[in-house]
């Protein structure tokens, strides 16, 4: 099948294959144009890198492409190079470096699970062509080369923001089902290999956090958010409640039945297609935890994402069916409706959770918050369309009753307090038919 590349992100590709400095540089002969935030032992180092992938020692960089805005926390060029002596005249590699940060130990965190995440789904035989492969890294100088996916690379948000029609939809619906397929298959294959992947990331990362201490960390967060909006919202956390939310809280990150290497970061830019095959990449927050958390993203309104938006339900239906299926190859328990279906909502209940993390900056006012990154009124949209996507599936299973008390009554209260603000994303343009 012919691949489909939206205007927009063609656009953007071509918008940001720039040189952004002026300075000059001679490197193996080759002249080239570097940013000037790109420091020459960056790119020898990349050099060597190369070098002892190829088992050579006359790799030579060419050309240097920018793919991201230099907003951006992370900077990403693709790099043309050469290998003479193999008769290798002309490939590209993507370099991915984690510029600076606010927090020296979360940049160091996310990078080292980037890393760890290429490295251990490149190990795993069902994952083979289904992330990027890996050439090399450097710790000092916090970048990771991997392969091309495209140039300009076809993401599964290219597909949803293709114009309404049959056509249209019927593509996207087929690379939705491709995407919850691969993700079924990276949770299977990763279920019960939590020591392998320890071992990758702490070889790599001096600050990974055990799971109680991240569980506990992100549950007072959550209780924090919860109980100021319920303040203001004029009502409280009941014994019952915090009794819930404790518990999807610790079950989301507890060794389970469902514990796998989860993305946890899911987009539909995080989604790549080459040649019709889905590739999972961008691991920065990647870890063992239920499944659950990458599996409800789709139903859920993939959030946290700039792309957030809304699939039909009879969509996502029919691409879950996917998901279990290759889950269920080496998690037996997926085939069991009552675990299955506990453990699904757990999923939902804790991305509804998060969204009181986006509710507290609104009502305080709080505009430069990190949790409104996409501004007040697009978070407004998030909110709302999060806890109606949480009210509609959780019709189907009537778990967690509390939580879905509280959902309902948050619902209807920021409804009425932001009024004709308080509506929902809408589905993704592509299903908009």
């Amino acid at each position: 099948m012919c691949e489909v590349v939206s205007v927009r992100q063609y656009l953007l590709a071509i918008l940001f294959s720039v040189v952004v400095s002026t300075q000059f540089y001679v490197m193996n002969n080759v002249t080239l144009k570097i940013y000037d935030d790109l420091e020459m032992p960056v790119m020898r180092r990349a050099i060597r890198v190369m070098n002892k992938y190829h088992n050579s020692s006359d790799v030579s960089f060419s050309s240097i492409h920018q793919l991201t805005s230099p907003s951006r926390r992370n900077m990403i060029l693709k790099i043309d190079y050469s290998v003479p002596s193999l008769s290798i005249e002309s490939r590209s590699i993507i370099f991915k470096r984690s510029m600076k940060t606010h927090s020296s130990v979360d940049q160091s965190d996310r990078f080292g699970r980037d890393w760890a995440g290429l490295v251990f789904f490149n190990e795993l035989p069902s994952m083979y062509h289904r992330v990027p492969e890996f050439y090399g890294a450097s710790r000092t100088y916090n970048f990771i080369l991997m392969e091309v996916l495209g140039s300009p690379p076809i993401s599964l948000e290219t597909y949803y923001q293709l114009g309404s029609s049959v056509h249209n939809q019927q593509v996207a619906v087929e690379m939705t089902n491709k995407f919850m397929t691969i993700l079924g298959t990276m949770h299977a294959a990763s279920h019960q290999k939590q020591d392998r992947w320890h071992h990758i990331l702490t070889a790599i990362s001096k600050h990974v956090e055990p799971w109680q201490q991240r569980q506990l960390w992100h549950l007072a967060t959550v209780r924090k958010a919860v109980n100021y909006t319920l303040g203001q919202l004029n009502a409280a956390e009941t014994p019952e409640l915090r009794e819930e939310i404790a518990g999807v809280m610790t079950r989301s990150y507890a060794p389970g039945p469902f514990s796998a290497v989860a993305h946890s970061d899911l987009c539909p830019d995080n989604v790549l297609f080459r040649d019709s095959v889905a590739h999972m990449f961008d691991f920065e927050w990647a870890e063992n935890r239920s499944a659950f958390i990458d599996a409800v993203a789709l139903r859920i309104g993939m959030p946290g994402c700039y792309y957030s938006g809304v699939a039909p339900t009879k969509v996502v239906d029919e691409a879950e069916v996917l998901y279990r299926r290759e889950l269920a190859k080496t998690i037996p328990e997926a085939n069991d409706d009552v675990l299955y279906n506990a453990a699904y909502m757990d999923g939902c209940a804790y991305w509804v959770l998060r969204v009181f993390e986006i509710i507290r900056p609104i009502l305080r006012g709080d505009g430069e918050s990190s949790s409104v990154k996409y501004g007040i009124e697009k978070s407004m949209k998030i909110v709302i369309m999060r806890l109606d996507l949480f009210l509609e599936i959780n019709k189907r299973h009537n778990l967690l009753p509390h939580i879905n008390n509280m959902v309902v009554m948050t619902r209807q209260k920021l409804v009425e307090m932001w009024a004709e603000k308080a509506v929902a994303l809408s589905v993704y343009s592509v299903f908009a038919l």
